[in-house]
């Protein structure tokens, strides 16, 4: 496996971004190679504060750059991330302190909880004198469990490039052009390092799949610009983790075949949906495709890309007494949002029922992620990570929401506690992967 590492830190660097050129924006280059902006140099749209639905007054835009201009507490993105590249520029005064954390889960009291930390340091500073003696805790390091190199960072005041390359297990930290720290999670090598840190009774630390970016409030001056991010294919698409397994999930879509679908009303698969590359591709008209099995509750994750302009859904519960899908299962939307307005026809929203707020959708060529979790008829769609919506199926509210739409012209919409989970056809090609459930917990 590790055979392939040096063949991904070649198409890494290539098709890293140039950071000086015109700040805050993607060339056409890295537009094409997968990269999306996490700061627009404008404003805080898509980040907010630890535990909080908005920044707080302590980070401000200043100057095209992201700045911590008093009593701030942890800035996050509102998109969570499991496999990517990072690419951004930082600069501190002298004696300050800050990080960059990933797969940082909120589920806990503090952002460290959970997330590895990228330090950020004056090496020199007196203030962190205990820590800027260690090379574990000094700039670049995977803080207190990975040494950095002290001749990498810049001097104070002026700006420093990081990338952090995150995939599967394997992580890296560059610093300004050079890689100063790597590591693999839950190696030999990282439990002998957690057994020597302070994080070694932390027992949900570096644990998550996924999780925000964060960035530190220390309670200093630190300053970021240029930020990018390129998601990345996981290491093995279409099988699940050891982790996974003992977390109850089990894949719907093993990347080779469509064993376990068939078209909506048949017994057999229709002609117009086809395993090709590691995906579920529509390749023509026809029925939509549903799975065999039927499900009440459950924890759904799936990842998909969309034509430009393209439209699908996926549906569930769907109980085929109708012509159609839709005249009885609720739809995610799937859908090529970009700048469209309509956010009941949003991606992530339940199409024409409730809205998706706040948008998190990726650009065509990038891959979203989406999950779905019904539990106790209570609804909730996640896009990216976000929660962009969520109702009680049955409830008065949504049945009174049933009535003003064309879905209460059928009466056997919404009014099932199981039934088939349905990938729409409407057009355009869609590309569905990684398509896996369990029961909600």
């Amino acid at each position: 496996m590790h055979r392939l590492i040096p063949l991904l830190i070649v198409m890494l660097t290539l098709a890293a971004p140039g950071l000086h050129a015109v700040e805050n924006t993607l060339t056409a280059e890295e537009q094409k190679a997968g990269w999306m902006l996490l700061f627009d140099g404008k404003t805080l749209d898509g980040w907010r504060n630890f535990h909080s639905d908005k920044p707080s007054d302590g980070w401000q835009v200043r100057d095209g750059a992201i700045v911590r201009v008093g009593r701030a507490g942890n800035l996050i993105t509102e998109q969570q991330f499991d496999h990517f590249e990072l690419a951004l520029q930082w600069k501190i005064g002298k004696d300050c302190n800050s990080g960059i954390l990933f797969r940082v889960s909120e589920d806990f009291k503090r952002p460290y909880d959970t997330g590895p930390e990228y330090q950020i340091l004056d090496n020199d500073s007196k203030k962190y004198a205990r820590d800027a003696k260690h090379d574990t805790n000094i700039a670049g390091a995977n803080y207190a469990m990975h040494a950095s190199d002290r001749s990498a960072v810049r001097p104070v005041g002026q700006w420093n490039d990081t990338r952090l390359v995150v995939h599967g297990d394997h992580v890296e930290h560059w610093l300004n052009g050079k890689k100063v720290v790597e590591y693999d999670l839950h190696s030999e090598a990282w439990k002998k390092a957690l057994a020597a840190s302070k994080f070694r009774k932390w027992k949900h630390y570096a644990r998550q799949p996924y999780g925000h970016i964060a960035f530190q409030d220390h309670g200093d001056k630190v300053v970021f610009r240029n930020i990018k991010i390129r998601p990345l294919d996981p290491p093995a698409p279409n099988a699940l983790t050891e982790r996974e397994k003992a977390e109850g999930w089990r894949l719907l879509f093993d990347g080779k075949t469509l064993d376990g679908w068939r078209g909506y009303k048949l017994e057999e698969l229709p002609g117009n949906w086809d395993a090709q590359d590691g995906t579920i591709v529509r390749t023509g008209k026809g029925p939509d495709l549903v799975t065999k099995e039927q499900y009440d509750d459950f924890d759904l994750m799936i990842q998909w890309k969309i034509s430009p302009g393209g439209n699908s859904g996926i549906l569930y519960r769907v109980a085929e007494l109708s012509k159609f899908a839709w005249h009885t299962g609720p739809e995610y939307q799937v859908f090529d949002s970009y700048g469209r307005d309509d956010l009941m026809r949003a991606a992530g929203a339940c199409y024409d029922l409730f809205p998706a707020r706040p948008q998190a959708f990726r650009p065509c060529e990038l891959w979203n992620q989406t999950r779905i979790i019904i539990k106790d008829n209570h609804v909730a769609h996640y896009l990216n990570g976000v929660k962009i919506g969520e109702y009680d199926y049955g409830s008065k509210g949504w049945l009174e929401q049933v009535a003003k739409t064309k879905f209460g012209k059928h009466a056997g919409f919404g009014k099932h506690d199981r039934g088939h989970i349905v990938l729409q056809q409407h057009g355009k090609p869609v590309w569905y992967r990684n398509i896996m459930i369990r029961k909600p917990r």
